[in-house]
């Protein structure tokens, strides 16, 4: 057991993990669901799309095959589809993955994410700039007011209007108006941290949840304004992190470690280990939170109920 500054518990029977096997045993790279977590999408490095309800039975889109899909997201319906490959090209479905139509230029892509309607989309590049549609991918502008650097991840509001993105030895930036201006973000006295993953709520109110390599999981309530360190759930090599809508349902995964779960608001944490630690890659929740979809480098697609 890990070394933590407040109340950890291990896995207990209620929580149920299971592999999901109907996908094959597969590099992933990444997955998502909508908000009802009804549909989920998970993408391995055949450059496929691997679609299933609630995970139980699996058809490989065959429309798909674009090279090793880093990031995807989805809108509400689960019919659009945004896809970015690392060194490759931006690809979007209308259709959940029966076609696609390459998108956008061709950059070390690193994360996507879409509003609820699929019309508004921000993908960023290591490197590179933030990049937003708001015509669903046909054209893309570069958000110049972020600035160039190494972009690990990006978020949206349902609407498009709020983003939030991070650096790899960088800064968290935030913006309430679609990208014309931003703030940089400064937590604990520290603007430069080695950030893996940002997610900011989804309905309107301000919350984001980030995730630090080599650090803690931060919350702020106030889109960045102020933070707050989860201290029970350790310092680790933290990837990943997604919550539900009440904010009360967090979930997060440590790369080669182990899935996390708070459903306190990160006042106490559940160590999942009974699928094992491995070397996680995406992670994906309904926005009730008590399904959970994540995906290793090389093994099945996992789900966590009865959170």
């Amino acid at each position: 057991m890990h070394p933590l500054s407040a109340p950890f518990n291990a896995s207990v029977s209620r929580y149920f993990t299971f592999a999901r096997t109907g996908a094959g045993n597969r590099v992933w790279k990444a997955v998502t669901c909508p908000p009802s977590g009804f549909n989920v999408i998970a993408c391995a490095n055949d450059g496929f799309i691997y679609r299933s309800i609630y995970g139980n039975e699996w058809e490989k889109r065959t429309g798909t095959g674009v090279g090793y899909i880093y990031s995807v997201a989805c809108s509400e319906d689960g019919l659009k589809i945004f896809m970015c490959v690392n060194n490759g090209y931006l690809y979007t479905s209308t259709d959940g993955g029966s076609t696609c139509v390459q998108r956008g230029l061709y950059k070390d892509w690193r994360d996507i994410a879409c509003s609820d309607d699929g019309s508004i989309i921000f993908a960023c590049a290591y490197g590179g700039y933030i990049y937003r549609s708001a015509d669903g991918g046909t054209t893309w502008s570069e958000l110049t007011t972020f600035g160039s650097g190494s972009w690990s991840s990006v978020s949206c509001s349902s609407d498009g209007a709020r983003i939030v993105a991070c650096m790899y030895g960088g800064s968290i930036y935030t913006s309430t108006d679609g990208g014309l201006t931003c703030l940089q973000r400064v937590i604990d006295g520290n603007p430069l941290r080695y950030w893996s993953s940002v997610s900011c709520s989804r309905g309107y109110n301000w919350n984001i949840f980030a995730a630090e390599i080599g650090g803690y999981i931060y919350r702020s309530t106030d889109f960045g304004g102020t933070w707050t360190k989860l201290t029970a759930a350790g310092s680790r090599d933290w990837g990943d992190v997604k919550f539900s809508s009440d904010f009360q349902k967090i979930s997060a995964f440590v790369r080669n470690g182990f899935v996390y779960q708070s459903s306190d608001g990160g006042a106490t944490w559940i160590e999942r280990t009974v699928a094992g630690a491995r070397d996680w890659t995406s992670m994906a929740c309904s926005s009730e939170g008590s399904i959970c979809y994540v995906v290793p480098s090389s093994g099945y697609v996992y789900k966590f109920t009865n959170f």
